[in-house]
């Protein structure tokens, strides 16, 4: 209790870790576009070494495929939880004012 007690008392304190908070999800969780350029470059190289054999092309191709699926996945659950973040981060400021502001009024 002390802890939440600190944070509606320093309302400086609860816009920095909510701003952190959003900045951990939106930058640390969003894959890397340099991994991905890695991996289309190595799916080109590969594929390359694989022409002649029809069905290692088929195989490559199709775990190819199954790979950008599971990257897509990857990027619609990130947005979600970016936009899930932001939420919760919305309802923590909201009550975190709210018990400012009875606090203040407590206080008067």
């Amino acid at each position: 209790m002390k802890p939440l007690i600190f944070f509606y008392k320093n309302p400086l304190t609860w816009i920095v870790v909510l701003l952190l908070l959003q900045v951990w999800v939106a930058v640390v969780l969003t894959p890397n576009s340099e991994q991905s350029h890695a991996q289309n470059n190595f799916y080109d190289e590969v594929l390359m070494l694989a022409d002649g054999n029809v069905e290692l092309t088929e195989f490559i191709e199709s775990q190819n495929l199954r790979l950008k699926k599971q990257e897509d996945v990857i990027v619609a659950l990130t947005d979600m939880q970016k936009y899930l973040g932001g939420l919760a981060a919305i309802f923590i400021f909201l009550f975190l004012l709210l018990q400012y502001i009875k606090e203040r009024k407590n206080q008067q």
